[in-house]
């Protein structure tokens, strides 16, 4: 592998930061970003927001509010009980058994 002593195009480092470089030269690029001061400053200002993946991925999680209520955080330890339970099943040989529910759920 060759290691990319010149700085990329903009239009190469928006490409390395939507994956749609090919790989050879995606490494070949992280491994001169690792390197490069003034390339990682830019690769932060590159605009990638047009990327519906990307600006999903940044975006606040709409779902995260339900992490507070006190009946989610019952149903995950309902979940992790299961789950738990479960192992414990599969290791005395009832391997695969998933419950069906788990309370109301």
């Amino acid at each position: 592998m060759m290691i990319a002593t010149k700085c990329p195009s903009a239009d190469e480092l928006h490409a390395l930061s939507t994956g749609q470089l090919a790989d050879e030269r995606d490494d070949e690029l992280l491994e001169h970003i690792r390197g490069c001061e003034a390339c990682r400053s830019t690769l932060e200002t590159v605009v990638d927001a047009e990327d519906s993946l990307i600006a999903s991925l940044r975006s606040p999680d709409a779902l995260a509010v339900f992490d507070a209520e006190p009946q989610c955080k019952v149903a995950v330890l309902n979940a992790l009980g299961a789950l738990t339970q479960s192992s414990q099943l599969s290791a005395g040989g009832d391997a695969g058994y998933v419950p069906k529910s788990i309370g109301e759920y």
